[in-house]
């Protein structure tokens, strides 16, 4: 069937009748991925949809159509969206850009069924559709079902990411929700600030309060606190750009109680989630004693040297060195590749924060040093954990998967299987054998490369 895209701006603004269901906020941040920009090649053209979060609870995109079939009147159209969470209603509008006159269409989520999100607008017993697909995060279905004739029909369109934003560049709503119920209640520095707790307090003025860190990450670290409480930085204005001045030249004083004001010493402000911002009052850390190495993580640097390496470089390498994560109700787990140094090995560093509704939380962590085993698919490992564990592993890539098979006869066995669904996605399952049972799997993460 020939495909022609009609555009959502021709169906009319109807009025359901039946009762909506309701959804969460983490149903609707199944639409943060949709930051970026979409194309999709039809038979008239190319079709563009580009999307941005504004807010945790909106995002604004648009509809660009490049025409090319001399049938249409127009060389460009375009269209703007919406996406709106209220009261456990997700709503999506559209409007032709360049006509303010038409009507708005709206469409509300009636459901979710296997991975389709479904909007619905209808008249009576006529239902007309717009439902989303995300696939993956680099592949969109978007189709959408309107009366024609006595039948229904289906416009089917198939969208490639072209800047697609990485997981831990995406809002985490449960962070939010964390960061709401936190500015509900008192900040967790007031005690500090009132003077409860003076066993903290290092220095304090009529603008800021400055604390000894109860869990310091360098010998030396304080934190610089307003007195009032401003959220984050984002919540800043130009009427605290004396107290933010404030805030540095303090952090320079009390450096200079020391000898770190010579030896070296670092400043830093932490901003919402992929910062580590977990107290929702502006502080500012003071670091010293230590060499504290570069800035932020260097693995980019470190594979980006190995890559291009051509003489020694692996298909396997290619596809895996770099930081991948995994994100469920229950556990967070990361994993980064990366080379040594001296560019001999590459090193698995694994981390596990598990956290099951039931029973306490667990924190693992591992890491293992791989060194070709003389073919470019096969790969010797020693891996070490914060069980003790220290055993051998041995691992072969066949083009789709990295099979690891770790410990001895006389110990435990295991196997681990890193399956590359796409360039950007592993299913990593971990296998145990059993005298009785043999192989049983106790473990499977679906990880995405950031």
């Amino acid at each position: 069937m020939k495909t022609t895209l009609l555009p959502l701006a021709a169906v009319l603004l109807l009025t359901f009748t039946t009762t909506a269901q309701t959804f969460s906020l983490q149903d609707f941040a199944a639409f943060y991925r949709l930051q970026g920009v979409w194309v999709a090649h039809t038979e008239r053209g190319l079709e563009y949809e580009q999307w941005e979060i504004r807010n945790p609870q909106h995002l604004e995109g648009k509809v660009s159509i490049v025409h090319t079939d001399t049938r249409d009147s127009l060389p460009v159209s375009s269209e703007n969206l919406q996406l709106h969470y209220q009261n456990g209603q997700i709503l999506y509008t559209a409007e032709v850009a360049y006509s303010h006159s038409s009507p708005v269409d709206t469409f509300r989520l009636k459901r979710i069924d296997q991975g389709d999100y479904i909007f619905e607008t209808g008249q009576g017993s006529v239902l007309k559709r717009t439902v989303y697909h995300p696939e993956a995060d680099s592949v969109l279905e978007k189709y959408l079902e309107v009366p024609w004739a006595n039948s229904t029909g289906r416009f089917s369109l198939i969208y490639r990411n072209t800047g697609q934003v990485t997981t831990n560049s995406l809002l985490n709503p449960a962070y939010l929700q964390r960061k709401a119920k936190a500015l509900a209640e008192p900040s967790v520095f007031q005690k500090e600030i009132d003077g409860k707790f003076p066993e903290r307090l290092f220095y304090q003025d009529s603008l800021v309060t400055v604390l000894r860190s109860i869990s310091p990450q360098e010998p030396f670290h304080l934190l610089v606190i307003p007195n009032r409480r401003i959220p984050t930085l984002n919540d800043a204005t130009p009427a605290d750009e004396a107290l933010l001045g404030h805030m540095l030249l303090t952090a320079r004083d009390m450096v200079q109680r020391t000898t770190h004001a010579e030896t070296g010493y670092r400043l830093v402000i932490n901003t919402n989630e992929n910062a580590g911002q977990s107290a929702f009052h502006l502080h500012l850390h003071v670091l010293g004693g230590n060499r504290t190495g570069p800035m932020v993580d260097q693995t980019w640097r470190n594979v980006r040297r190995r890559l291009a390496d051509s003489t020694h470089v692996t298909s396997f390498e290619k596809r895996i060195l770099g930081s991948w994560v995994s994100k469920t109700p229950t556990a967070e787990a990361s994993m980064k590749w990366e080379p040594d140094l001296q560019n001999r090995f590459m090193v698995l560093t694994y981390k596990l924060d598990a956290h099951p509704p039931t029973g306490p939380a667990e924190i693992f962590e591992g890491k293992a040093f791989y060194k070709n085993a003389g073919k470019s698919d096969r790969f010797n490992a020693q891996w070490m954990d914060s069980n003790g564990d220290i055993f051998p592993v041995e691992g072969h890539y066949n083009g789709h998967e990295f099979i690891t098979l770790w410990g001895t006869p006389a110990t435990q066995q295991g196997k681990c299987v890193y399956r590359f669904l796409d360039d950007q996605t592993i299913e990593l399952t971990d296998w145990r054998k059993d005298e009785k049972k043999g192989w049983v799997v106790f473990n499977r993460y679906t990880f995405r490369k950031t």
